[in-house]
């Protein structure tokens, strides 16, 4: 699934009962999971454990693609 994400927007503390990953497509987000707060730009892959907390946000905004 491809999601933009507008200035200042952000994904909540949510979880996925599976293995996701997410792929950093274009722009800077901020990941949080697992107790970690990362910045990560375009080709940054990250992958989250099942039923991991997580969230993700973006000052200036981005475009991510989840797995």
């Amino acid at each position: 699934m491809l999601i933009g994400l507008n200035p200042g927007q952000k994904l909540g503390d949510h979880q996925v009962h599976e293995n996701a990953y997410l792929v950093v497509v274009d722009g800077q987000v901020e990941v949080g999971a697992g107790g970690e707060l990362v910045e990560a730009g375009p080709g940054t892959m990250i992958r989250f454990e099942p039923s991991e907390r997580h969230n993700v946000s973006s000052r200036h905004g981005a475009r991510i693609l989840l797995l």
